[in-house]
């Protein structure tokens, strides 16, 4: 009795760890979320996020992603191509002491050149009024016809609100409401968006809200579909 005690106590402890070990980020090989991108409630399009490879090296662990963009019909975006993203893009992230440093929001600071900073710095725990500590993004989008624009923008007030069940098509999930502010050089655009996310361990951003174009333009970028999972 005593033996089989000891057993189902260092399960429970293995299993405890690594749910603890689970971030607010997508992390496995093979792993990919195709989000929604919806403008005044209609579909203007689609983004996949894939995990391409993990390394953990140094106790830390970099995550690589491709960015694609398809069109509302689930064809390659033809805009994404003009703009020099054809095969998509790269990025990482990287975790470090039980914290991941966000880089990419999926809404208005995916991709991009020379990226340097990062957005948020968000622990794998995380309760209902936790503040989440922001940073400066900076980036350059680089397009086919057009100039270059260099941007940054500023990620501040960011904090959790509640906890809720959140359905999409790709299922239901919960999810921590987080809501900040983020400012700063756009595409040539100066901005001051107070935005609503989303987020769920194992996955990251499920749903985001953008208003930068303002409230009656508001952008939506949610999970349509999630594959590996």
């Amino acid at each position: 009795m005593r033996t089989r005690f000891i057993i189902l106590f260092s399960l429970f402890c293995l299993l405890t760890v690594a749910e603890n070990n689970e971030y607010y980020a997508l992390t496995q090989k093979g792993t990919s979320v195709k989000y929604s991108i919806k403008y005044r409630n209609k579909i203007s399009g689609y983004f996949v996020s894939s995990v391409q490879e993990t390394v953990e090296e140094n106790n830390k662990i970099t995550i690589t992603y491709l960015g694609t963009s398809l069109d509302k019909k689930g064809k390659p975006s033809k805009a994404a191509a003009l703009a020099g993203a054809a095969d998509g893009y790269l990025s990482s992230i990287q975790i470090e002491n039980d914290i991941y440093f966000m880089t990419q929001d999926l809404g208005i600071a995916y991709g991009g050149d020379e990226r340097s900073g990062y957005i948020l710095k968000i622990p794998n725990t995380l309760d209902i009024g936790n503040e989440i500590e922001g940073g400066t993004l900076q980036f350059i989008n680089r397009y086919a016809l057009t100039p270059s624009s260099r941007n940054e923008l500023v990620y501040k007030d960011f904090k959790v609100i509640e906890e809720i069940d959140l359905t999409t098509s790709a299922g239901t999930f919960r999810c921590l409401k987080v809501i900040g502010n983020v400012s700063g050089r756009f595409q040539g655009m100066n901005i001051n968006d107070n935005q609503i996310w989303f987020i769920a361990k194992g996955i990251g951003i499920i749903r985001e809200e953008l208003n930068y174009m303002g409230p009656k333009n508001t952008i939506v970028v949610e999970a349509h579909e999630v594959i590996g999972l």
